[in-house]
């Protein structure tokens, strides 16, 4: 079913972003036991035209389809991107979704949970919202879910949550307070750890802030570049125009380089012998 985990970010001044993390395994099972499985399956999307992200865990063909088709609706004629009532556009969206898998029948529909950010306003007035829109017993079930007030955890959900908030938890003891960093070390760990079979791959992660649209960030894990679960370390797509982060979530290009003047971060000396995601290797130098 694999790892999802939403957060957001908190400043001095307020709600400064938000972020969605997942990773990238679809497998394959008959019963308790995988027959196959692709550690580069898409799971996140961010909105093309519009202030918000999506995520999902479950069934795996009906979720990345429609994810897919609504990150690339555009909302409005407007230049300005964004949304005017947190209730009309998840009321939107999850009519979107509900009217679009209707037609399945249940033998092609596993369950399902797809969760969806949003921001409203922009600037200093910015605001963000959280649903999940779960298909469960034949069944969909719609929830609004709270937006913490520091950095913090929105909702972890998947086979793997349980081991994302475990890892949470030591590097929060570790570091005192949580922390967009340490959360997304905490996941990073988590699949590396190899504790849910249901989980692997690299992690992949989309983001909103205070102004603009959704933002793809890239990922460089264990040695290799990937954007949203692909692999492009074989020198493909070298131009990207993406920002990029490791699994201790510093900023990098694209080689794992770290960008000059970014902030060093480091792993708490009792979470490194643990077997979880190592340091990043540093030949690391300033670009």
């Amino acid at each position: 079913m694999s790892s999802l985990v939403a957060w957001i970010g908190v400043d001095q001044r307020g709600p400064s972003s938000a972020y969605i993390a997942t990773d990238s395994r679809i497998s394959w099972s008959s019963g308790d036991k995988i027959s196959a499985k692709w550690d580069h399956g898409r799971k996140v999307f961010g909105g093309r035209h519009s202030p918000e992200l999506f995520g999902y865990v479950g069934d795996v063909l009906s979720q990345s389809m429609i994810l897919g088709q609504i990150s690339d609706l555009p909302t409005s004629n407007s230049q300005s991107i964004t949304f005017e009532s947190i209730d009309q556009r998840f009321e939107d969206v999850g009519k979107l979704i509900e009217s679009s898998i209707k037609p399945l029948s249940t033998p092609h529909t596993g369950d399902a949970k797809i969760i969806h950010v949003i921001r409203i306003a922009e600037g200093m007035e910015t605001r963000f919202a959280c649903q999940s829109i779960e298909w469960m017993k034949n069944k969909w079930i719609r929830t609004r879910v709270n937006i913490p007030t520091s950095s913090e955890i929105i909702v972890a959900c998947g086979s793997g949550a349980e081991h994302v908030l475990s890892w949470k938890m030591r590097w929060n003891s570790s570091m005192g307070h949580p922390t967009s960093r340490a959360i997304f070390s905490a996941f990073c760990d988590s699949i590396e750890a190899d504790s849910d079979k249901f989980s692997g791959g690299f992690p992949q992660l989309y983001s909103l802030h205070r102004k603009g649209g959704a933002r793809p960030i890239g990922v460089f894990y264990n040695g290799q570049s990937s954007i949203l679960g692909l692999n492009i370390s074989e020198g493909i797509l070298p131009s990207l125009d993406l920002d990029w982060r490791n699994p201790l979530f510093e900023r990098c290009d694209r080689l794992g380089n770290l960008l000059k003047g970014t902030q060093r971060h480091s792993k708490p000396m009792e979470l490194r012998n643990s077997g979880q995601a190592s340091e990043p290797s540093r030949p690391f130098f300033e670009s």
